[in-house]
């Protein structure tokens, strides 16, 4: 109660000067706008910042201009979480409660505002994010509130209130003018007059097919958290920060924000920490006369208990008519993912990619082997909506797809019998499907219809899989154009394979450590 009385004393005091402070800020408006815009193309810049020191004491590592403004923000707004100088002059998050880096309370729970190195509140503390500047538009902050976008222009105070699902550069080097999507259509914003946007036709495709965005470049668009702590004998984060662009988040293309980048002056003594974040449009199909597909590639390393980097791929699928954008997540390899690890990607045909993944993120189902190569199906609707397709059989591409030889080729591995990691050779891997393998793969198509098998040795496998109920003796008027030819490409290279299975297997010893 002691606390709620003092931040209402002090949110009173404050207003009681709010008259005197609106005058300040329209002389200090006024002389933003007068200020020349400097327009500069910033790639890996050093960001020079003060040497930190071992210290308990809060706001010790800030430099002292900064440190005060900061104490007199949160007399007032609880917490300041982020600032950022920009050509010399400082902004700075303000936030109504207490900020809590290692929970990121972006979820609504805490609201966000932006004050200037004068202590002139640009934007009262009513959104649920502020965004780096710079990063969409030039000379704004992106704004968040209810999952709507919007802006505010640092230097002249315009706001934008939010109101887009996302707002997306007219180049890979933002600049004045952005495009924001809202209700299936574009509207052209330009950073002098950013609450006037205009309606327009406008294609993303060339923006899309040469996305990229990547941390290294924020450059002086960094934030910086405002309570961060050096301690020499104890694990040390990064203190950079940057909250991924609007447009990165609605289309999925990373699945976090970033408040631990590890900047250029810290490497060598910080403990745990993102190092780098790239993202890049990898390859591009053009469906139909208005669906375009695009592969994002997103990289991501740094240092925890050890170093680590994985690689994503999404899918983006634009629907020019309704100017919709569809994503999803397709596969991801780590550093976990070394042995055995492999992703590959085609299109099947217009309407149907295919995942050709073997890693421990597919692991949601008992494998045959202890490593295995695995094919997932997308499939790319009319409207440019994308599912993944699944089915009952283990081996489900034998449902969607004219099968070829690729579908039984890869990475299987199993360990051999008794032996231990420090052995020579703990694990047999081979680069081919069995005929075991083949033989389940083609029994399971009738099995799915309720075929009933005459040999003990299927009754008994498929009497073990809780989906099967042997019905019919006779099945094949129920199975599909591509089931039968896939029984007749499996049965063909069963044949080959019994003349000589070794010679298509390649099996051999090998040996596999765990990462840990």
């Amino acid at each position: 109660m002691r606390i709620l009385s003092i931040a209402i004393i002090s949110l009173l005091l404050f207003s009681c000067s709010d008259n005197q402070q609106k005058k300040q800020t329209a002389i200090e408006q006024k002389e933003i706008q007068q200020e020349p815009i400097q327009k500069e193309q910033i790639k890996e810049e050093v960001i020079e910042l003060p040497e930190p020191n071992q210290n308990n004491i809060e706001y010790a590592q800030l430099d002292s201009t900064i440190s005060e403004d900061i104490k007199n923000l949160d007399k007032t707004f609880i917490s300041t979480p982020f600032y950022v100088n920009l050509k010399g002059r400082n902004f700075y998050i303000i936030c109504t409660g207490k900020y809590n880096y290692k929970i990121e309370r972006f979820n609504g729970t805490l609201k966000y505002g932006l004050a200037n190195d004068s202590l002139t509140v640009l934007l009262e503390p009513e959104y649920d994010k502020i965004y780096n500047p710079n990063l969409t538009i030039e000379d704004c902050f992106e704004i968040e509130r209810n999952s709507k976008i919007g802006l505010v222009n640092y230097r002249t105070g315009d706001i934008l209130q939010p109101q887009f699902d996302c707002i997306l550069p007219s180049s890979n080097e933002p600049n004045e003018i952005a495009y924001g999507l809202k209700d299936g259509q574009w509207f052209k914003i330009q950073n002098s007059e950013i609450s006037l946007p205009v309606e327009i036709a406008f294609d993303p495709i060339p923006i899309l097919r040469t996305l990229s965005f990547n941390i290294k470049n924020v450059g002086e668009n960094m934030m910086f958290d405002s309570y961060w702590e050096y301690y020499e004998d104890d694990a040390n984060e990064g203190r950079g920060v940057v909250l991924i662009p609007s447009y990165v988040s609605y289309l999925g293309l990373l699945d976090r924000d970033y408040t631990d980048i590890i900047l250029p002056d810290q490497e060598g003594r910080i403990d745990f920490g993102t190092k780098e974040v790239r993202l890049s449009t990898s390859y591009k199909r053009s469906l139909s006369d208005k669906l375009v597909a695009f592969l994002v590639s997103a990289y991501e390393s740094g240092i925890g208990a050890r170093g680590y980097h994985r690689e994503a791929k999404q899918l983006v699928v634009h629907n020019e008519a309704t100017n919709s954008l569809y994503t999803t997540h397709l596969a991801t390899l780590s550093e976990s993912d070394y042995f055995c690890g492999e992703a590959n990607y085609r299109f099947v045909n217009d309407s149907i990619i295919e995942v050709k993944v073997n890693s421990r993120e597919y692991r949601n189902r008992a494998q045959r082997y202890e490593f295995e190569t695995n094919f997932i199906y997308h499939k790319i609707e009319e409207d440019g909506s994308i599912k993944e397709l699944k089915s009952i059989r283990y081996y489900d591409f034998t449902k969607f797809i004219l099968i070829d030889e690729s579908n039984f080729k890869g990475c299987f591995a199993w360990r051999i019998s008794n032996a231990s990691y420090s052995d020579e050779h703990n694990m047999w891997v081979a680069d081919h499907l069995s005929i075991e393998d083949l033989d389940i793969m083609r029994n399971e198509i009738f099995a799915e219809y309720g075929y009933k098998f005459k040999s003990e040795k299927w009754q008994k496998y498929f009497s073990k899989q809780p989906w099967y109920t042997p019905k019919y003796d006779d099945v094949n008027d129920m199975l599909t154009e591509i089931d039968k030819a896939n029984v007749k490409f499996i049965l063909k290279i069963k044949e080959q394979m019994e003349r000589n299975e070794d010679s298509f297997r390649n099996k051999r010893p090998t040996k596999y450590v765990a990462a840990g």
